[in-house]
């Protein structure tokens, strides 16, 4: 995201969001399956989850409302992730994960779709 510093806010603010939702994506992605990400680690991940969300958090202060509900569902997203690191990979833990992470592949494409616009205009 630096190189596009000069973007206009809406821009860096879209990135931003996106930039938490890939790595609640890949986090959920590690959890179901770490053989197949070795050259991350769990703690990398949050480490970097943690930067982004507080970048996005700052960049979402003038929006106290929009800031809650990024926090509250990326907190639910980690919760569930959480669950099933304790709990194991059940049927239902799985079926949660999957909902979550289709939710997230969803936005993704949504909000890479916005930025191009934004960039086009």
């Amino acid at each position: 995201m630096n190189e596009h510093a000069h973007d206009p806010q809406h821009i860096q603010i879209t990135e931003a969001l996106i930039h938490v939702y890939l790595l609640l994506t890949q986090y959920l992605d590690h959890i179901v399956d770490e053989r197949n990400s070795p050259e991350l680690s769990n703690q990398d991940i949050e480490t970097q989850l943690e930067k982004a969300r507080t970048t996005l958090q700052t960049f979402l202060a003038a929006n106290p409302v929009v800031q809650a509900k990024v926090g509250k569902e990326s907190d639910r997203i980690l919760s569930e992730a959480t669950q099933v690191r304790k709990e194991g990979q059940s049927t239902k833990n799985m079926e949660k994960l999957t909902s979550e992470r289709n939710l997230l592949q969803t936005k993704i494409v949504t909000l890479t779709d916005l930025v191009a616009v934004f960039r086009a205009i």
